[in-house]
């Protein structure tokens, strides 16, 4: 049985939570075909309560008039699938190194379930059967009191340049070229979802490649989303809004910068630690490696 560390340390802060949805494909190793995800982790909803599962949902005797899927009782099964792709749904937490320990614990949980199969994180996925190419994402998702609207918009536009750019620029070219600033490409500058808790940012692609990716990943954007809440007031959308040829010089130019920028947020003393590996990637000009299996990396 695998134990979640709580984490009782000056890394956490109770105002900025974060979450996530890092979606990864399951892969047969000795051919590299990719294995439905559907066929594994088949059950995308459980059940929180003993009421009957025959399409209604009863409350003190009465039908409710909600519709079951969307029942109150019914929540997402912390493993699942977006499409082909499976899905980590692990608990939100206030601190991103216990968002990490979430994230491992659910990892040891898929291990056995796929038997001799094998995951990988990164970008883009082909299908040979299906002659089709699949796309997978590290979502990462924001809890920020008080956002209206506007802000919204503004703190995804804040969290691509700062934690967007970064992390494309560690991955490799040949799976870039299929994103950038287009409403049609996956993973676009400034992608994201509007959340009663915030937002989901939706740039990022699939970081589960190791513990360590995993953990700069999310603590550049937590130390990113800190930033945002303090200095809202002070931050206009001009400097963030990108052009598509700024954006593609960026993600695989020099962004000495964008990393000046990050050293001096308030919280990156604290995550130092963890995010300097990035760093050391980008001034080196080193890619992540998505071929790994990250099972044998967390």
């Amino acid at each position: 049985m695998v134990t979640r560390v709580e984490l009782k340390s000056k890394n956490k802060n109770d105002i900025i939570s974060i979450g996530s949805d890092p979606e990864f494909m399951i892969v047969n190793p000795k051919t590299m075909s990719i294995i439905d995800s559907h066929m594994i982790f088949p059950q995308e909803r459980i059940r929180i309560c003993n009421l009957p599962n025959d399409g209604r949902c009863y409350k003190n005797g009465d039908e409710c008039k909600v519709d079951n899927l969307f029942c109150g009782k019914i929540t997402s099964a912390p493993i699942g699938t977006d499409g082909e792709a499976g899905e980590l749904r692990p608990n939100p937490c206030y601190s991103p190194l216990q968002h990490i320990e979430e994230i491992q614990h659910l990892l040891h949980v898929v291990k056995p379930v796929i038997g001799n199969n094998e995951i990988r994180g990164g970008t883009i996925w082909y299908n040979m059967k299906k002659d089709y190419k699949h796309y997978i994402g590290g979502h990462i998702h924001i809890g920020m009191p008080g956002l209206k609207s506007d802000d919204q918009r503004l703190l995804a536009l804040y969290m691509s340049y700062y934690v967007g750019i970064p992390l494309h620029n560690i991955e490799v070219e040949s799976e870039l070229k299929y994103r950038g600033l287009p409403s049609d490409n996956y993973g676009y500058y400034g992608r994201f979802d509007t959340k009663s808790y915030g937002i989901e940012f939706r740039m990022p692609a699939s970081w589960l490649i190791s513990k360590e990716i995993a953990t700069f990943s999310l603590c550049l954007a937590h130390t990113v989303a800190n930033e945002f809440y303090i200095n809202k007031s002070n931050i206009s959308d001009n400097k963030y809004m990108l052009s598509h040829d700024n954006y593609q010089k960026l993600v695989v130019g020099n962004i000495s910068e964008i990393i000046s920028d990050i050293e001096q947020m308030n919280e990156y003393p604290i995550y130092k630690r963890e995010i300097e590996p990035l760093i050391q990637l980008i001034n080196n000009n080193q890619k992540w490696n998505p071929t790994i299996n990250p099972l044998e990396y967390w």
